[in-house]
């Protein structure tokens, strides 16, 4: 009967589980289901926001070289077709979606276009024959206004192509002058601008006035956005290629077939469970009827004997009460005794305090400390006024108030009192009070502890944790504390106040301790650190950080004029000769200024904020000072991201090698290639040389970059001779970091050996610069490149030192002049004669000249009257990709 009830009763309770979990099944689905379609249909709108505002900010950039152009014929309408090209060509390359340029005159006849590959047939074409522009065009034109149209087929093409067509009308004296059109391909400009994995997955069409460009068909949820460049609407439609209702419903149906079998299961364990319960309770009762019976018989015998018990401790405890008297008796001797023992010999002075009374009790221990002793009866008014030292009055009468109003639960309190000698002594006090039935303290007790030398210890340890222990200055821990400091209070109070970080480092410090040595490098950091103390006069304020570099914080004005004018007394106090060790030395330094709050209220991001100021005012011929400002921020997320590509651009082979011809002044032929380093960063795009090999340099990534410019250079140099090429030079360039790398020269004899190259058609460039900066390392590395047969050219001579006298020194075979002289020898008389006594000198001492930045045939026969061995320059090539490069050597060669 009862397994029946139990069954029954089981039997109910799961199927109103069943009844629950299929209604809640059934709300899950229909809530995953809608926040699924939701979530899908979110990331649609997100995508088509980006995407058209990818397609609207991109075209107002392409239309920027349209306005510039337009500009260009505005202020000079006659210009020719060979600047129109060179214009066009210069601006097709900055804007690769740019399809073609195209100017019309002032009766809309086409008379320049540039590429003409594939549109030479739209010269003198009128867009009077183009009947649906022309209309739009007319009135647009009265309004001055740029005209789009499009998306168009462009028909007169020998290929099929969508563009969009943007049209500069052109105006002179308030009339009509003309039209600058070009157009933009879209296959190109959407997957240059968008990216491919958004173009694999959507459909994005793009519309105007009846034109359409993109996917004709777009199923469920389409985003449509309309987009204004300049007055010209665009409608942008994007919409899902995948059917995701779909994708939902079968994850959906997963799920719930997942679901379903876990409560299928938790619903066959659930019934386990309630079986083994049913048998466990029927157990337990059994178990409980037996406990109370043996608990009856328990009683029972207890009962008998508790008799017995009763009579026998009534005896037993008058006997023990007597014992325990006597006990009590001898412990509380000992007690006393021991408690004089402990204050007599205690190292700390014990001490009493009758509240009520006013009586004082304090063990001798006190007048050992501090040479003299209390009255009982002096009052703690008069202890506060007179011992205590008076900048710890009032903690020490905080901390007692305190206790006293139950805050803490021990009474503790370190403060200085007065000795008989008049100076104080650190003391460290404690104790706990006795409290009346109504909550007040009657009596307090506790000890006294002489703290004077472990304090002095703490306060030794704080200055060697807190200061710079060569110059005494604060170390940067200290100086960011106190710089916070001052910044919260501004900040909490709400000031007007600025506060200028500057951060200082010497320009010539590492010079002096390499060549006078350390103690002398020491020395000049204390004379350095005390000129900044007294210009800044603030305590704390100035700190040494580490090496040559310094910190200073100093409240400003709004325009500066402090910071300005303490930064110039800086700078002359450290360009006066300072006198260290009977010698004199100079210095001097860049400074770099954040200022509080304007450029961060993070205190690491105003550091680092001055640290770029610093390095840009050393970029401008160090004795400097520089303001951060927001283009140096943007700066160094350019530098950042240029340091991030290069990390990655050699793996994922973005580097390429350029090759410019070195020509025969006399014969024309190809005597040489300069291999030069180019980058098409996949997330930057082109990266000027100019821009990512000084970040190269200092980053030390030059050295895998360099190494693999040497052995990409050699390697080809071997191809093209094993295809039977005449042979010629391969100049290579070669930076600081590399000469100074101290298995720079295994490195490059390692890539002789392994490419085969013939060594003396190898030739490495050096400037003067980098030469004069490391001229031991350079010394000792020209040797092993002259044991070698590697010639060594000397570039940009002219711009450096340029002093023949070490020139004949040094095993250097060649000489390249730089470009800026060359660019003035027709016209400047000084730059003539100096590029022709350069060459004339080179040759007395057998060296070869070569000419950079050659762009004239007037400057070609001047160097070729002028002797000139090698010419470089765009007037016969720009550098070549290797395919070029080697058409070229075909021809020249």
């Amino acid at each position: 009967m009862k397994k029946e009830r139990f069954k029954i009763k089981n039997t109910r309770y799961i199927s109103l589980q069943i009844i629950l979990i299929i209604i809640m099944l059934i709300l899950f689905e229909s809530i995953f289901y809608k926040y699924k379609v939701n979530m899908a249909e979110h990331n649609i709108d997100i995508i088509g926001e980006d995407v058209s505002g990818k397609i609207q900010e991109n075209i107002n950039i392409n239309i920027s070289p349209l306005i510039s152009f337009g500009y260009n014929f505005s202020i000079d309408e006659n210009i020719t077709e060979k600047s129109f090209n060179k214009l066009s060509e210069y601006y097709m390359k900055n804007f690769p979606d740019i399809l073609f340029l195209e100017h019309k005159n002032k009766d809309n006849i086409t008379d320049m276009i540039y590429p003409k590959e594939g549109l030479g047939l739209v010269i003198g074409k009128s867009l009077q024959y183009v009947s649906e522009d022309l209309i739009y065009l007319n009135k647009e034109m009265k309004d001055k206004k740029i005209i789009i149209s499009g998306p168009k087929d462009l028909n007169y093409l020998d290929y099929n192509i969508k563009a969009i067509i943007v049209k500069y009308p052109i105006f002179k004296d308030g009339k009509f002058n003309g039209l600058i059109v070009c157009a933009i391909d879209l296959e190109k400009f959407l997957n240059n601008n968008i990216k491919k994995e958004i173009l694999r997955s959507y459909n994005i069409s793009i519309s105007n006035k009846g034109e359409f460009y993109g996917s004709e068909v777009h199923k469920g949820h389409i985003c449509e956005k309309n987009i204004h460049v300049l007055d010209n609407n665009l409608k942008i439609q994007v919409s899902s290629k995948q059917n995701y209702i779909k994708n939902i419903l079968d994850e959906l149906v997963a799920a719930t077939i997942t679901l379903v079998l876990l409560i299928l299961f938790i619903f066959y364990l659930e019934i386990e469970i309630l079986n083994k319960n049913n048998k466990i309770d029927e157990l337990t009762k059994l178990k409980d009827k037996l406990k109370e019976d043996e608990v009856k018989l328990q009683q029972s015998y207890e009962d008998l004997s508790a008799v017995y018990e009763e009579l026998a401790a009534t005896e037993e405890e008058l006997r023990f009460k007597y014992e325990e008297l006597q006990k009590s008796e001898e412990a509380l001797r000992i007690s006393e005794e021991r408690y004089k023992l402990a204050v007599d010999g205690a190292n700390d002075a014990i001490w009493e305090w009758n509240i009520e009374k006013g009586k004082l009790f304090i063990s001798d221990r006190w007048e050992n400390i501090v040479g003299y002793s209390l009255n009982e009866n002096i009052s703690m008014k008069k202890i506060i006024k007179t011992i205590i030292h008076p900048e710890d009055k009032k903690i020490a009468i905080e901390d007692f108030n305190k206790y006293i109003r139950g805050e803490v639960s021990l009474y503790k309190s370190t403060f200085r009192v007065k000795s008989s000698d008049g100076d104080y002594k650190w003391i460290f006090n404690r104790g706990k009070a006795l409290w009346n039935n109504e909550g007040r303290a009657v009596r307090l007790s506790g000890s006294l502890t002489d703290i004077t030398d472990r304090k002095k210890s703490d306060e030794k340890m704080l200055q060697m944790a807190s200061y710079d222990q060569l110059t005494n200055l604060p170390n940067k821990r200290l100086f960011l504390n106190n710089l916070q400091n001052h910044m919260n209070k501004v900040l909490r109070e709400d000031s007007d106040e600025n506060i200028a970080v500057i951060f200082l480092d010497l320009d010539n410090f590492k010079k002096i301790n390499d060549t006078l040595g350390h103690n002398y490098g020491d020395q000049l950091l204390k004379v350095v650190a005390g000129i900044l103390e007294f210009c800044v006069g603030e305590t704390n304020a100035v700190a040494r950080v580490g090496g040559d570099e310094f910190l200073i914080y100093l409240y400003c004005d709004k325009d500066y004029n402090n910071i300005i004018n303490l930064c110039e007394e800086i700078k002359s106090l450290l360009n006066n000769p300072l006198e260290i060790g009977r010698k004199h030395m100079y210095t001097s330094a860049s400074m770099g200024i954040s200022i509080f709050p304007q450029d961060s209220i993070d205190i690491n991001i105003l550091l680092k904020n001055a640290d770029t100021a610093m390095y840009k005012a050393k970029n401008f011929g160090k004795n400097n000072y520089c303001f951060f400002t927001k283009d140096m921020r943007d700066e160094v997320v350019r530098k950042t991201e240029i340091e991030k590509g290069l990390r990655e651009a050699l793996d994922n082979n973005e580097l390429q090698v350029y090759y410019q011809p070195q020509i025969d002044v006399n014969s024309r032929k190809l005597v040489g290639f300069e291999a030069l380093l180019r980058w098409n960063s996949k997330e930057l795009g082109w990266v000027s040389p100019a821009e990512f090999i000084p970040i190269a340099e200092e980053t030390g990534l030059i050295l895998p970059i360099g190494e693999w410019i040497i052995k990409t250079a050699c390697n080809q140099h071997v191809e093209w001779m094993k295809k039977g090429y005449k042979p010629f030079i391969m100049a290579i360039n070669l930076s600081t970091v590399q000469i100074q790398h101290k298995d720079f020269g295994k490195v490059v004899r390692k890539i002789i050996e392994e490419s085969k190259v013939d060594t003396k058609y190898l030739e490495f460039e050096i400037t003067e610069t980098i030469l004069m900066e490391s001229l031991d390392c350079s010394m000792e590395l020209l040797k092993e490149f002259r044991d070698l047969e590697i010639k060594v050219a000397l570039d940009d001579f002219g711009t450096g030192y340029s002093s023949f006298n070490y020139l004949k020194s040094l095993p250097i075979s060649t000489i390249k002049i730089d470009k800026s002289f060359i660019d003035n020898i027709n016209f400047n008389s000084n730059d003539k004669d100096i590029t022709h006594g350069i060459i004339k000198l080179a040759h007395r001492i057998n060296m070869d000249v070569i000419a950079e930045g050659v762009e004239k045939e007037d400057q070609v026969w001047l160097l070729q009257d002028m002797k000139c061995d090698r010419i470089q320059g765009y007037y016969f090539s720009k550098p070549l990709a290797l395919q070029d490069a080697e058409n070229l050597l075909t021809k020249l060669s």
